[in-house]
């Protein structure tokens, strides 16, 4: 019984490791995404006056 338990653990080891070695799928190097576009338009009237 002890060793099925102890090949059930180390089994369940590994496959927690490749689990994590695998992450969220994404291929590839890291990147930022790139800003979002800046709206050129007329600037806001200032009224604190």
């Amino acid at each position: 019984m002890h060793r099925f338990l102890s090949r059930t653990v180390i089994l369940l080891a590994l496959l927690g490791g490749v689990a994590l070695i695998q992450g969220c799928g994404n291929k590839g190097p890291l990147y930022l995404p790139s800003p979002p576009p800046q709206q050129q338009g007329a600037e806001p009237a200032d009224n604190n006056q």
